[in-house]
């Protein structure tokens, strides 16, 4: 009986539930990456980023990302060959709070340095001449934001152990074919939608404009330090979030519960769990999420499909 009467209260809420937080990558678009620009800094060229980015990579992971670049790589004959002048000594999978892979990488002369890709702002946060490479990267980013790719940022050490910014590369995610339509739907059903996204904002607002969501798209640092009068107002009148943190789910459902709303939360890592808990409705993605995951959430998509939702 108690497992049928929370079946039918989640039920209930679900009905009832008048803001959904939509995860971007793979629920929004098709979570089918591709290279698209590559966008080397100072004396680097574009076989060195994309180099350092496969070093950076590793192909039993079946990361997204990972596969996207190794891909392109298999297209370009020198590069293949080089790889087998590497080892790699040590590997940290990309990591959602760092926002960053890191591998160390022993060439056949036996030298030792370090290749890191992730987030541009993390990948900033390892080299020294922050400012000057900042406002590079920043023009990167916007232009790549135009065309609607994702930026990922790779650096490297040098031989005296200090990190240099090698480049951009734009990544690509198309929205789903029937994400606009989607929206459309959930929105006439009294459901306002809200993307979330550890993405840069720009590319947030190009991927909202591409599925007509709104391009209101706040990010994180906008609320995250603001009395929670401010913050909950900032969140309630979003069209969505970017460069959002997994920790920052938590209180923007918060957030959105203190104005008065029934809130559901898209999630797929062990770290979405405490807000997909907290939402009214909890939504793992039964691919690509995790088992606590999907014990936390009150609906497990087989599809990992945003449309199965408003279904």
């Amino acid at each position: 009986k108690e497992a049928i009467v929370s079946k039918l209260f989640a039920i209930e809420e679900m009905a009832g539930m008048d803001v959904l937080c939509a995860d971007k990558t793979g629920t929004i678009t098709q979570n089918k990456i591709t290279v698209g620009d590559i966008n080397p800094l100072e004396l680097f060229k574009e076989n060195d980023v994309l180099l350092f980015a496969t070093l950076a990579s590793r192909e039993e992971d079946q990361d997204p990302i990972d596969d996207s670049i190794l891909a392109r790589v298999k297209k370009i004959g020198d590069i293949a060959e080089t790889l087998n002048s590497y080892k790699k000594v040590e590997f940290a999978p990309f990591d959602p709070v760092s926002k960053r892979a890191v591998a160390t990488i022993e060439s056949k002369d036996g030298k030792t340095f370090k290749v890191a890709k992730g987030a541009p702002q993390a990948i900033l946060s390892l080299v020294m001449n922050k400012e000057a490479t900042a406002l590079k990267t920043e023009e990167m980013v916007n232009a790549l934001a135009l065309k609607g790719y994702r930026p990922l940022g790779v650096a490297r050490t040098d031989d005296s152990e200090t990190w240099q910014y090698a480049g951009l590369i734009g990544l690509y995610d198309p929205p789903r074919e029937d994400s606009a339509e989607t929206i459309k739907t959930a929105q006439s059903m009294g459901a306002k939608v809200k993307m979330v996204t550890g993405d840069h904002t720009a590319i947030a607002k190009e991927i909202a404009r591409q599925v007509n969501l709104g391009t209101n798209i706040m990010p994180a640092s906008s609320f995250i330090d603001k009395p929670d009068r401010e913050a909950g107002r900032i969140v309630e009148e979003a069209d969505g979030f970017a460069q959002v943190f997994p920790e920052h789910k938590y209180h923007i459902v918060e957030l959105l519960q203190s104005r008065g709303h029934i809130v559901g939360m898209t999630g797929d890592g062990v770290n979405d769990a405490p807000a997909l808990k907290h939402a009214d409705i909890g939504v793992a993605m039964g691919i690509t999420g995790t088992e606590v995951t999907k014990e936390a959430s009150d609906m497990v998509l087989s599809d990992d499909n945003f449309a199965t939702i408003v279904k």
